[in-house]
């Protein structure tokens, strides 16, 4: 089992949720609340502060 940094995690989800629902990124970071720039940097596994990514594992 490999462990994998939270921010991976996540990113994998926000994908997971992008290619589920049809949305395109744009779309996701409106819905989520917070701005496309961070939505990337949450995919790419770059830093995000914490209530970015919690808007975005609550917006659904």
């Amino acid at each position: 089992m490999t462990l994998k940094p939270l921010i991976s995690v996540i990113g994998e989800y926000v994908v997971d949720e992008l290619e589920k629902n049809n949305l395109t990124q744009r779309q996701f970071a409106k819905i989520s609340g917070v701005s496309r720039a961070t939505l990337v940097k949450i995919i790419r596994g770059d830093k995000a502060k914490t209530g970015s990514v919690q808007r975005v594992l609550t917006c659904y």
